[in-house]
């Protein structure tokens, strides 16, 4: 502008800096959904690997983590179904002169389905070889892992394992993913379990014999009666005795059932008095029956049946015992090739107790063997859980009457006590176990604390098994007992 200064000039100079954005790294978050819902919690800061320095907030949409707003909440449990979730590192607020570069990455969340898992049990069988439990799966991914437990430590890795207790069982179904469901079933004792049985077995027994499998109840149900014949006409018979045995659901109040005989005798066996027709709780506690009627030999197709009413409650399971006289078939003949008995229990309506049908074969064999079998005292049933209430009637108000043989084993002598809550006469008869007569005793008058001893002046066989039958006028015994070694 023509002053003197002119030409004259200054300098200077800045800097430019370009700061790096934070580069946060993310990995995915996945989890089994929560009960079935298709959702689950996660924490949002466990995806975040590697925040660069910065502030991590996560966001629904890239724009939003662009803009820095909204911003997600509760991030530390945070429900989702499945999702991408952005995420947003801002440089820390710290007045640096980077503060407001950010960087962004996403990541995605995966809710797998849970398996589902089916068990499936029931009953145990009668037989006692073991139940096998169900187990099977769906959903979630193939391939599953299956794992029971159950009562008494009970663990298997089968899918389908068999079980000997009764109990609640529960199977886990883990899947690859390592998501898991369980389920359970129950194992339950054997129902509608027909058997027959000789000797004196009891509640206790018939219940341990049928959910035990040491000893096998098989060693314990009779198959033979052994019969004698006189030309066409049954002479004898033995075992003396046998026991029916069958489960049964009761009804409201009150149930009536009948256990119908089916034979090709012309003689059926007849129970032997009432004091020996008897309902159990399912624990072997003793119902006192409302009613019981034995039909006889003139009853005609009715013979040998026996009707029994017992105070009820619905769905709950009871069992019913019967002691047949097998003397009472003594002057019949037979009827069909293949001589048998069965033994079906009915509701009074008609309906068949399914599974209840018990059969004894007639054997006319000179070799017969009336099943020769281990003492069922060997077998053990917990029967304390046995309690009393309305319906029930304990065991000291029954009639228990019995006879006692020793020694055992014998050689010179047998002697009988009797433990009888009534007078008798006694016939006593000691047989083979071929079913041949060896001999016969009467004892007059006899009653609880009565003893008699019997000498052995016929033929005897070294450690052999023999039969003792001892009829009163109510009942009949029949015991076993062994000859010395000689």
């Amino acid at each position: 502008d023509g002053d003197p200064e002119e030409g004259c000039y200054g300098t200077t100079s800045f800097v430019i800096t370009v700061y790096d954005n934070p580069q946060p790294v993310a990995q995915p978050l996945a989890d089994c959904e929560i009960d079935n819902t298709g959702s689950a919690t996660f924490n949002l800061n466990d995806a975040i690997t590697d925040a660069d320095g910065g502030d991590i907030s996560f966001y629904a949409s890239q724009a939003h983590a662009d803009a820095g707003t909204p911003a997600l909440t509760g991030v530390d449990s945070y429900s989702s179904s499945g999702e991408t979730i952005y995420v947003r590192s801002d440089s820390t607020s710290d007045g640096d002169p980077e503060e407001g570069c950010y960087g962004t990455t996403s990541f995605v969340i995966t809710v797998w389905d849970n398996p589902t898992a089916t068990a499936t049990g029931g009953n145990l069988p009668c037989d006692a070889s073991g139940f096998q439990l169900m187990g099977s799966a769906s959903g979630g991914t193939s391939p599953y892992d299956y794992s029971w437990t159950g009562p008494g430590g009970f663990t298997s890795d089968e899918q389908n394992p068999i079980v000997l207790v009764t109990g609640t069982y529960t199977l886990t179904v883990e899947d690859a993913n390592g998501c898991i469901d369980t389920d359970d079933a129950t194992v339950s004792p054997p129902e509608n379990c027909a058997h027959i049985f000789p000797t004196q077995t009891d509640c206790d027994e018939y219940k341990c014999i049928t959910q035990s499998t040491d000893p096998d109840p098989i060693d314990f149900t009779l198959s033979n009666v052994c019969i004698t014949l006189d030309g066409s006409v049954i002479s004898n018979a033995v075992p003396g005795v046998f026991f029916y045995y069958a489960d049964v659901t009761g009804k409201a109040g009150s149930t009536t059932v009948i256990v119908d005989q089916d034979s090709d005798l012309t003689k059926y066996f007849l129970a032997q008095n009432e004091q020996n027709v008897r309902v159990y709780s399912n624990e072997c506690g003793v119902i006192e029956p409302t009613s019981i009627t034995i039909y006889d030999h003139g009853d005609g197709t009715d013979q040998g049946d026996v009707e029994i009413t017992f105070p009820s409650s619905a769905g709950t399971s009871y069992i019913i015992s019967v002691k047949y006289d097998v003397k009472t078939i003594l002057g019949g003949m037979l009827v069909g090739a293949d001589p048998y008995a069965s033994f079906t229990m009915y509701y009074s309506g008609g309906e068949m107790v399914s599974g209840s049908t018990g059969q004894i074969s007639l054997n006319t064999n000179a070799s017969c063997d009336p099943d020769p079998i281990e003492d069922p005292d060997d077998c053990q049933f917990d029967s304390s859980s046995a309690t009393s209430n309305t319906i029930e009637k304990q065991s000291s108000d029954m009639v228990i009457n019995d006879v006692n043989v020793s020694p055992v084993p014998f050689k010179e002598e047998i002697n009988l006590s009797y433990d009888l809550n009534y007078t008798s006469d006694v016939t006593i008869e000691i047989f083979d176990f071929g079913g041949n007569l060896l001999k016969t005793v009467q004892d007059r008058g006899v009653s609880k604390g009565s003893s008699t001893s019997i000498g052995v002046d016929f033929s005897i066989s070294a450690n052999q098994m023999y039969l003792i039958r001892v009829t009163t006028d109510k009942e009949t015994f029949v015991k076993q007992v062994v000859s010395s070694k000689k």
